[in-house]
């Protein structure tokens, strides 16, 4: 009996001892089990990472699919826009703003508000933002003011100008007070959203990526209506479908101090913080780079949809400086930022070439 009892218990502990090491053996496999499943867990998640994320990946590509659509979208609605504009022989009203006839709002997001910098396109896709002005301030607001160089107020330079010019050309008198009739009825004007640009067959164009005008001269001298860029603007609008609905002009002293004021509500008074004011300090928001770019080519340099103003070629105007120059306003690629605010003026013997363009103005006809 006692034998008996004594083999059971041996028999007991071999089973027991089989089992614990069954055990053992069974927990060292799931912890191989366990680290093997991590292992792969990990590559599975670098490779559906890579897959998501990478160059290639498919958030990549579906961000490009979005941006692609957001774009195709885009460029039909500004085609319908030209297209609207060719249909509109009379003027309309969009936002509670005279659109003249041959020009229609793009009606595109980010462009159709007052605030944001509406849009408007003729039928060659020639593109102009409105710039309001009180009516209600009108006679005391829309007016010139001191311009910012090295971000401080240029004094000197401001009490040199003069606009418009009593000996200019045969209408700038005339058609200076034309121009601020029509702005103080309508309360504003459309500016070029871009620098004027070349077709290459000499004619001028106001449309994104094209080579900017350059070099060319306000006139042969300060009243000069037969070559340079106020022939250019004048000859602008002939022969379009707007010709009798605006008048076209290189832009006057008054509408570009007038398009500060639109960017920085506090240029009327000369207040602008210099850290943070576009018209007084214009890093980051022109081309600096010592070469040339076609128009419109940072989206980064647009203010209220307007491009270009503090920085790529400085730009004539219709004011005047001594009674024998005429006024260039921004910056050029050649200098810094910090000096070339939007809002810079620079005196020029008209016939003077160099890195020049020009910016053109529409007002309504009344």
């Amino acid at each position: 009996m006692k034998k008996m009892e004594k083999t059971k218990s041996i028999e007991v502990k071999r089973i027991t001892g089989n089992v614990d090491r069954n055990k053992k053996k069974m927990r060292g496999i799931t912890l191989i089990a366990l680290v093997i499943t991590i292992i792969v867990l990990l590559i599975l998640v670098g490779v559906t990472l890579s897959t998501l994320s990478g160059q290639d990946g498919i958030l990549n590509k579906v961000a490009k699919a979005v941006e692609e659509t957001e774009k195709a979208t885009e460029d039909e609605q500004r085609k319908m826009a030209m297209f609207e504009a060719t249909m509109n022989t009379e003027n309309t009203e969009f936002q509670g703003i005279t659109i003249p006839a041959g020009f229609s709002p793009t009606r595109i997001a980010g462009e159709s508000t007052v605030d944001e910098g509406l849009v408007i396109t003729d039928s060659e896709g020639n593109e102009f933002v409105w710039i309001p002005v009180d009516k209600a301030t009108f006679e005391t607001k829309f007016k010139r003011v001191t311009g910012y160089v090295n971000k401080s107020l240029d004094q000197e330079t401001f009490d040199r100008c003069t606009e418009p010019y009593s000996e200019g050309t045969t209408t700038e008198k005339e058609e200076y007070e034309a121009m601020r009739e029509s702005v103080a009825h309508y309360g504003g004007f459309y500016i070029g959203r871009y620098e004027a640009g070349n077709d290459g067959k000499e004619n001028v164009i106001v449309q994104k990526n094209v080579k900017p005008y350059n070099g060319i001269i306000w006139g042969i001298n300060m009243t000069d209506e037969t070559y340079g860029v106020l022939k250019l603007a004048r000859n602008f609008k002939k022969g379009k479908a707007y010709e009798n609905s605006v008048t076209s002009t290189l832009i006057y002293g008054v509408q570009w101090d007038a398009t500060m004021q639109f960017f920085d509500n506090n240029y009327l008074t000369n207040t602008c913080d210099p850290s943070n004011s576009y018209v007084a300090n214009s890093t980051g928001k022109g081309n600096f780079s010592g070469q040339l770019m076609n128009t419109g080519s940072n989206d980064e340099y647009a203010v209220k949809n307007i491009y270009d103003m503090a920085g790529n070629l400085r730009e004539w105007t219709m004011e005047t400086c001594d009674n024998d120059k005429r006024v260039l306003r921004g910056g050029n690629f050649e200098r810094t930022s910090t000096i070339c605010a939007a809002s810079m003026r620079t005196c020029y013997d008209p016939y003077i070439h160099g890195d020049l363009g020009f910016r053109l103005a529409l007002y309504v006809e009344q």
